[in-house]
């Protein structure tokens, strides 16, 4: 903007406080990662939430690009917006059924590796990377960028935590010390 007054006073309007500017970011980042799924629930998913994405391919590479990176840090920083509204319910689909291969997080997981090359902030970039396990990825999710919802969910309260490793090695603590996730 053209003065630092008009910079101040829309700063200061509800609308464009920095948890509901990343709610809104996390929400269209998520709604793309969940379009390109191909499977039914996420086609159902997407037609109630009046989207016309289901099928099509990422509206960019550089867009699906940034929405696979950085929707995580989106939901972070969306703070408690991210457990009320409309984008709990997008992020908790998002996580659904991870045992599906053809779910959004299981495709998602499943592109990691390719996602943390060159470019991204090295503490993101070790985020990202210490989500990949063989199982419970959602649980490293929530450990990595301290999500504590996703272990209130009945899924996250089945698994036995102190047995959890990630495909570094990590266990799920050493995970939340490392990323400082106190919740």
């Amino acid at each position: 903007f053209a003065h630092l007054s008009v910079r101040e006073f829309l700063e200061k309007r509800p609308e464009f406080i920095e948890a509901a500017t990343n709610c809104l970011a996390a929400q269209i980042c998520l709604l793309d990662l969940i379009s390109i799924a191909p499977n039914t629930a996420a086609q159902r998913f997407m037609c109630e939430y009046g989207q016309d994405l289901v099928g099509e391919p990422s509206l960019s590479k550089a867009f699906s690009r940034y929405s696979n990176i950085y929707w995580t840090r989106h939901c972070q920083l969306a703070a408690e917006e991210r457990t009320r509204g409309t984008l709990r319910d997008i992020f908790l689909f998002f996580l659904g059924n991870e045992a599906d291969p053809t779910s959004p997080f299981a495709i998602w997981s499943c592109q990691v590796p390719n996602l943390v090359g060159g470019g991204i902030e090295w503490d993101l970039k070790q985020k990202l990377l210490d989500v990949k396990a063989e199982s419970a990825s959602t649980v490293f999710l929530a450990g990595s960028f301290d999500f504590p919802e996703i272990l209130e969910t009945k899924q996250g309260a089945q698994i036995p935590l102190a047995k959890l490793t990630n495909s570094q090695g990590a266990d799920i603590f050493l995970v939340c010390t490392r990323c400082g996730s106190c919740k």
